[in-house]
């Protein structure tokens, strides 16, 4: 598993490309993540992508790097 395990699973199953479809919005998203997952699990994600955006890339770079 590497070290961006647990932000890699809330992109691909919560925020997939019919998100729309399932929720109202986007924050609509978060709040079912935050229902459905572990106090741990949240956590690990909210530190996933603080270290992700602190890294001040571009919108390609971390497009880039959330694809790979």
């Amino acid at each position: 598993m590497h070290e961006d395990a647990d932000l890699e699973n809330f992109l691909s199953a919560y925020c997939h490309q019919d998100w729309q479809v399932e929720h109202e919005s986007s924050d609509a998203v978060v709040a079912y993540f935050t229902a459905s997952e572990s106090g741990g699990q949240i956590d690990a994600v909210r530190t996933q992508l603080s270290a992700l955006l602190a890294r001040d890339e571009d919108e390609a770079a971390l497009g880039a790097t959330v694809r790979r």
